[in-house]
């Protein structure tokens, strides 16, 4: 075989592993494994009583430097079991924007956000949730929080309540676990951060930007295609 149909065959094979071949994800998680440590405090609806519920329960993330896009995210979720669980199951929706740690805020336009989910049903057992963003492109090495929230949502009822999962000890170094309880004001209200004792449990899996892979493509095509040319002027 000549050596031009042989560096042909090698950019074949390059160009096919980079368009076919899966984009490395990488897993940003307090949860190994899925082994989550306790509950925290309570999501949903509670105006009266001795346990309140909060509307809004988040966890901030750093978007990793080669990884910028952000694919999917996830929370553990179980059902309060009380004498006001005939109240129904909670409506709740999940959420993506940037956060301002100045200001402890969220900042800027809602980047992602769910349809409305509703349950869990189970008051023993936690539910995983996991949300598809569709691939979201973010800014390397920035601060996103991922939360879970009642505001807007219909047919909500007194008492309607989940915990939220919870891991001891800072296990993720990178973020806070946070809460608001102030309708709907995201980037005007100041958010309460747990800075000391643990992080929600949470899953985020971040992949390459599709352009990262469109420019790795191209300089194999360069790096491929020129020796191919140089040799053809012969």
């Amino acid at each position: 075989m000549c050596k031009c149909s042989v560096s042909v065959a090698a950019f074949g094979v390059v160009i096919a592993a980079l368009l076919y071949g899966p984009a490395q994800a990488e897993l940003i998680t307090s949860a190994p494994g899925g082994s989550v440590t306790t509950d925290t405090g309570m999501l949903g609806v509670s105006t009266s009583g001795p346990s309140w519920a909060t509307d809004s329960w988040g966890q901030i993330v750093k978007v990793p430097a080669s990884n910028t896009t952000l694919d999917s995210f996830s929370f553990w979720l179980t059902r309060v079991n009380d004498l006001h669980a005939d109240d129904g199951l909670l409506s709740f929706r999940a959420y993506v924007m940037k956060w301002n740690a100045a200001t402890t805020r969220a900042t800027g336009s809602i980047l992602y956000q769910s349809d409305t989910q509703i349950g869990p049903a189970s008051i023993t057992t936690r539910s995983k949730y996991t949300w598809s963003t569709g691939g979201i492109n973010l800014t390397a090495d920035e601060d996103y929080v991922l939360f879970l929230s009642v505001y807007g949502e219909e047919n909500l009822h007194d008492w309607q309540r989940v915990y939220m999962g919870y891991q001891y000890y800072n296990v993720y170094a990178d973020g806070v676990m946070v809460t608001q309880d102030k309708e709907n004001n995201y980037t005007t209200e100041t958010w309460s951060a747990v800075t000391s004792g643990g992080d929600l449990a949470f899953d985020a899996v971040f992949s390459p930007e599709p352009a990262s892979s469109a420019l790795l493509a191209l300089g194999a095509v360069g790096l491929l295609v020129c020796p191919w040319r140089k040799r053809s002027r012969r």
